[in-house]
Order: structure tokens, then C-alpha cells, then sequence
């Protein structure tokens, strides 16, 4: 029997694996693998600030992204599927400070923080912020 690749290539997940480079205090540049799947991405959940956007992932039984899954989707191209029409950070589950949480760029993978309680689409000084959600399987 002859399998059908086309119908096989839309039963199987498609799998990404990335190699993305991180720094901690305690070890210099180091490769992390990082298995990025298609499948485990949630449609785009709004913009809101930290503690809605943890809130809002565990409502739908999944749970926001570190900022390292998120440089693994940019890097992979996961993304690009994704609405980047406005603006393009995305909160990370990780936070820098107890006021403070990563968000990461879909547009160039750049991190950065902010604090948590900015509601997404605030002005912030002369620049508006919208700070967008997706969740993780």
C-alpha cells in the first residue's frame, strides 16, 4: 500500500527545533534547544497587561510563553502566520523585576521588559504600546 504524503503531512505536527542563545549571571553564552510546535500556538488572545494575560492563558488551559518560546517563534518563522500588522510584542511569562515582565519583538526578536500592570495598548510618554497575548501549549 502507498501512503499518501500530502494527507501525512497534514496528520503530522510540524516541529521546529532552534537553537537561540542565552545570558544568565551565572554562565555566558550558552545553547539552549528550544522544540517549537505549530499546533501548541493560541490564536491572538488581545492586548491586556501581565497579570490578565497569565490569567487569560490559564482560562484556556495554557499558559503564557517564556521570552526564549517566543524568540524560538520569531526565529523559526512560526510568526509569521501571525496578524504583525500593528505592532508586534508579545508578553513573555518571565519577569525581570517583581514590577517588571519580558515582552518580545516579532518583528526582530529583540527582548525587552516593561512593567507588569501596563495595560496593553496604553500611551506610554510620546509612544503607544500595544502589547499583545498568544498562549503556549
Amino acid at each position: 500500500m502507498i501512503a499518501d504524503t500530502s494527507n501525512m503531512k497534514k496528520i503530522t505536527t510540524i516541529v521546529v527545533l532552534v537553537f537561540t542563545f542565552f545570558c544568565s549571571k551565572e554562565k555566558k553564552n550558552t545553547n539552549k534547544l528550544i522544540q517549537i510546535k505549530r499546533s501548541s500556538w493560541s490564536s491572538y488572545q488581545g492586548e491586556m497587561n501581565w497579570y490578565d494575560a497569565k490569567e487569560k492563558c490559564t482560562s484556556i488551559g495554557m499558559r503564557l510563553p517564556s521570552s526564549k518560546e517566543l524568540v524560538a517563534a520569531y526565529t523559526s518563522g512560526v510568526n509569521k502566520k501571525w496578524d504583525t500588522k500593528q505592532t508586534n510584542w508579545y508578553w513573555a511569562s518571565d519577569s525581570q523585576s517583581a514590577e517588571n515582565a519580558y515582552y518580545v519583538s516579532m518583528h526582530n526578536g529583540d527582548t525587552n521588559y516593561f512593567n507588569k500592570m501596563y495595560k496593553g495598548n496604553q500611551t506610554y510618554g510620546f509612544t503607544e504600546r500595544h502589547i499583545r497575548v498568544r498562549c503556549y501549549r
